[in-house]
């Protein structure tokens, strides 16, 4: 129950258009920024497949215009009936609860006016976003980051190709393992675990999709990832050792699992199932990858980046091992005084997991309509953590401290 408020909180803003070089700044209309609708967008958009998102944050998918009906002078959309995929059911959409249309990836920048009860592009609306858009283009480029941009399906077919190449290297680097692959919608699952066990982590990582997807305003029929996302499941700790050693070059000592994130967008988990808590780990790792594919290369910080995986990964996987995770680390902060530079750090200890994922408790418990999504996109745009929290949560690092502080008093 807890999470599904979570998720209601968490509703992130959808993905922004992505090719800056292509948009046109668009000049204003001194008495009213909404103009007829554009002829190569709105009003040719029957027979068109599209992405709608919802003014309550839900998306509507890979929708085909079946019905566009248009208003006098071709000055607004009075009707707008779409159909699924399956063409089994067509529904018509209810204009002034639409928040944008997007085609190709791109928004069409739209309007409800209330006046002609009819859905319009809003000029001043693009206006703003473009420039928004530079803004985020140029503060990225500075610090070599940059937008995600949509991949099309020949992209997405270089990196499966690429993938599957990967997949055949470690066969042939582990002759001794009987490796077998599933490969799913937006995995390639290869294993040494028996059979029947791989279809529940493939679920798990399906409903963690469709969360994230839920929690990130996306449309979770869209692959955010580059051709799938590689998982590399090993039944033994050995095993996952020796991989990590010989095909990624990484000693992994230590660690159940690790999500290798590649500046070209690749996503790779590799684990071992051990004694217990695989799924657990699975999840919060693959999660990262999710949240490195987000919108932009720009990272979140540590602290930030553990509380969600933690938090999707307990909400997907379930038990008490957050709750559990949570106590200890308060009486860790209470034992050593501090927790040190735990809000600064590009990796908490592991100590500090518990700490991370309250930090994400305390941050929803006070929002109040977009305070936690605005938090993660503001990162995602490239501001300074304690700025994107100022703008978001009008927290500065010291108060969040004290908010923690007085959460945890008391706890033994």
């Amino acid at each position: 129950m807890l999470f599904r408020t979570v998720i209601a909180l968490l509703c992130l803003l959808l993905w922004a258009g992505q090719d800056l070089k292509s948009q046109h700044l668009l000049a204003q209309d001194e008495r009213d920024h909404r103009r007829p609708l554009q002829p190569e967008t709105l009003i040719n958009l029957d027979q068109k497949i599209v992405d709608v998102q919802m003014r309550d944050g839900s998306v509507v998918a890979f929708q085909t215009v079946t019905l566009l009906g248009l208003g006098k002078d071709d000055a607004g959309v009075r009707a707008l009936k779409v159909q699924g995929r399956d063409k089994t059911k067509s529904t018509t959409l209810t204009l002034n609860k639409i928040e944008e249309i997007f085609l190709d990836d791109q928004p069409l920048d739209v309007a409800y006016d209330r006046k002609s009860r009819s859905l319009i592009f809003d000029e001043g609306k693009r206006a703003a976003r473009v420039m928004h858009e530079a803004e985020v283009f140029r503060r990225l480029a500075e610090q070599r980051h940059r937008y995600w941009e949509p991949l099309s399906e020949s992209a997405h077919a270089k990196f499966l190709d690429k993938h599957r190449k990967f997949v055949a290297k470690t066969k042939a680097a582990l002759p001794d393992l009987n490796l077998h692959t599933v490969e799913t919608k937006f995995y390639i699952f290869t294993t040494d675990l028996p059979p029947s066990e791989v279809n529940g982590y493939i679920v798990y990582l399906d409903t963690m999709y469709r969360t994230l997807c839920q929690a990130f305003g996306l449309s979770s029929e869209k692959n955010l990832w580059c051709g799938k996302c590689v998982v590399m499941a090993f039944g033994q700790k050995q095993t996952y050792l020796r991989f990590e050693k010989e095909l990624m070059n990484t000693d992994a000592e230590g660690s159940q699992g690790l999500c290798h994130q590649s500046s070209d967008g690749t996503v790779i988990f590799a684990g071992y199932k051990g004694e217990s808590g695989f799924a657990h780990v699975l999840v919060h790792e693959t999660t990262h990858g999710f949240v490195h594919r987000y919108l932009s290369t720009a990272r979140i910080p540590s602290w930030l980046n553990e509380g969600i995986s933690d938090w999707i990964a307990n909400a997907v996987v379930g038990g008490n091992r957050i709750e559990s995770r949570q106590r200890s680390s308060a009486l860790f902060v209470t034992a050593e005084g501090g927790w040190g530079d735990f809000l600064e750090t590009k990796r908490i200890q592991s100590e500090l997991y518990g700490t991370a994922s309250s930090l994400v408790e305390l941050l929803l418990a006070r929002d109040q309509g977009g305070q936690f999504k605005l938090l993660v996109v503001r990162l995602k745009e490239g501001n300074s953590p304690e700025q994107a929290l100022q703008e978001s949560f009008g927290l500065s690092y010291n108060e969040l401290t004290v908010l923690y502080a007085r959460a945890i008093r008391g706890v033994r």
